[in-house]
């Protein structure tokens, strides 16, 4: 990560990504990332996106919080985001 913001134009959120989708790490956890903070939300009911409480949250998937991720992602791009959904119904 610190390698990768040092250069110019390259923030966290584009760090996260490219260490996800490019490097294929298995273990980023895009706090900042809009589109996941949104299936969070949504999964877990709560409206805190503070990293410290998605951290705290998503400990448990380490040390693949990536392609728990890139589940998220998933369910955005099929609209659980719309429809009633919860993890521990």
């Amino acid at each position: 990560m610190n390698e990768i913001t040092n250069l110019k134009g390259i923030g966290i959120w584009t760090a996260h990504m490219y260490l996800i989708f490019v490097l294929n790490r298995q273990d980023v956890l895009p706090t900042s990332d809009v589109a996941f903070l949104q299936v969070y939300e949504r999964l877990y009911k709560t409206k805190d996106r503070s990293k410290s409480s998605v951290e705290k949250k998503c400990k448990k998937w380490k040390p693949y919080s990536s392609i728990a991720a890139r589940y998220f992602y998933r369910l955005l791009d099929e609209g659980y985001t719309k429809n009633e959904f919860h993890l521990f119904k």
